[in-house]
């Protein structure tokens, strides 16, 4: 397996991590970092599989007839994400997909702290905005759906956390929408 020092999304943290870190203070400075992964593919180190109790992982129930209240036309569009389904349960790796994907989000949430990490080192809390963006959800199976191309609340939900130095710490939830466009 690729040490996680290679892989992209490390390499990245690494760099705005020292970036960070070299900032004088006083001077303005803007930092985007994008972390890829739980994207595919979900290739990441043992150690963040071994976080995840594969034997927790519960596979989600999808009664028949689920797509009654689905309008036809919508359905439609469901054809390919649901023979997706199909070839992954054929295929024996439900269980495997699920825990893969979930490697993949400790190993995203990892990278994100080692540069809040960087944060804390170089003291920029007091200064310094910081916007966390996440893509929305991937439906792993429910619904007999694979991917994130549905209207379903796992598809269309995207944190979005705002840390101002200017209105305090801690902040509050907001659940309000946002739009994306």
């Amino acid at each position: 397996t690729t040490p996680e020092r290679n892989l992209a999304d490390a390499r990245a943290v690494h760099w705005a991590s020292e970036f960070v870190e070299r900032q004088e203070g006083g001077k303005p400075w803007f930092v985007s970092l994008g972390i890829g992964k739980p994207h595919l593919d979900w290739n990441v180190p043992k150690k963040y599989f071994d976080m995840i109790d594969s034997s927790a992982i519960t596979l989600p129930y999808n009664p028949p007839g689920d797509y009654d209240d689905v309008p036809a036309f919508c359905q439609q569009f469901l054809v390919w994400l649901h023979k997706m389904h199909e070839e992954v349960v054929s295929a024996g790796v439900w269980k495997d997909a699920i825990h893969a994907y979930l490697a993949a989000v400790a190993f995203a949430d990892a990278q994100l702290g080692k540069f809040l990490d960087a944060m804390d080192r170089a003291d920029a809390w007091d200064d310094t905005t910081l916007v966390v963006w996440s893509d929305h959800g991937y439906h792993l199976g429910d619904k007999a759906v694979w991917g994130k191309f549905t209207q379903w609340d796992q598809a269309t939900n995207a944190p979005l956390l705002i840390v101002d130095a200017d209105h305090g710490r801690p902040g509050r939830v907001v659940e309000t929408p946002v739009s994306l466009m």
